[in-house]
């Protein structure tokens, strides 16, 4: 899904919906969590770039919200640098 290598978001939810009796109600619980996760994030990306309408020499972004508890990632502690043309935004 983060990836955009799904073919749609309505194919994912039928198979979370397929594998739900054979997995049990915490798999799907999870993974319907992570749909509205990515559900979430593509609408604040969406209403981000209606208000900021993006301007000549602008950076194209695109920020993916996910609840920490859903997502099967492990968190590096790691300094980040912004950029002081970035600060602003």
């Amino acid at each position: 899904m983060l990836l955009k290598k799904s073919s749609s978001t309505d194919s994912e939810r039928i198979m979370i919906a397929r594998l739900r009796p054979e997995l049990g109600a915490d798999f799907s619980q999870r993974s319907e969590a992570m749909m509205k996760d990515y559900t979430d994030s593509n609408n604040l990306n969406t209403e981000y770039k209606y208000i900021h309408q993006e301007k000549e020499g602008e950076i194209e972004s695109h920020v993916h919200v996910l609840s920490q508890a859903h997502w099967p990632i492990t968190l590096l502690q790691s300094k980040i640098l912004i950029p002081q043309e970035l600060s602003p935004i």
